[in-house]
């Protein structure tokens, strides 16, 4: 992965946040976040632990509903995260011991965005909501002017043992630290 292409990703986003409706128009939402999701992970450092081995890839889960379609699966392929492959996955449910990395809380009758957060409490795992929620995910996406934005609860992540780099933080809307 290149810092190259977070920052094309970057860039398409926020020529939509300048307002270009015709490049709001070609990127909708869910290929936006798909976006961001497929480059979050470059931008967070894990806790040695949290990987089986030098070798084991970064683990990006889809908890519950799935907005991406085969767009995630697309932006994911060949990606490289820190010099470990991204791999996407869909579950019902997110624990603990799931193995996941970075967790895209959808929501499901299995598992609120909410228990999904509280599961994961102390877990390596970068939560991600799709919106505001009622426990405190390290990223939420949230939609402000028809553009799609995040914030980031650093304190969140770093209570997950995640340190974000401050070149994401900088791009985020809001920053609770």
């Amino acid at each position: 992965m290149h810092r190259r292409d977070f920052i094309g990703a970057a860039v398409l986003t926020l020529s939509i946040a300048a307002g270009d409706v015709s490049a709001q128009e070609r990127a909708p939402e869910y290929q936006v976040k798909a976006a961001y999701l497929s480059k979050f992970g470059s931008f967070v450092e894990w806790p040695a632990t949290a990987f089986a081995d030098a070798r084991s890839p970064v683990q990006l889960c889809i908890v519950g509903r799935d907005p991406f379609g085969d767009a995630l699966d697309r932006l994911a392929q060949g990606q490289t995260v820190n010099m470990r492959s991204l791999r996407v996955r869909r579950i019902s449910v997110l624990a603990p011991n799931s193995g996941c990395h970075i967790a895209f809380l959808g929501g499901s009758a299995a598992q609120s965005p909410s228990d999904a957060v509280r599961a994961a409490s102390g877990a390596p795992v970068l939560t991600v909501a799709d919106g505001p929620i009622g426990e405190r995910a390290g990223i939420q996406f949230v939609i402000q002017a028809n553009r799609v934005r995040f914030q980031i609860d650093q304190r969140a992540s770093a209570g997950a043992g995640l340190e974000i780099s401050s070149k994401l933080l900088n791009l985020a809307v809001a920053v609770v630290r």
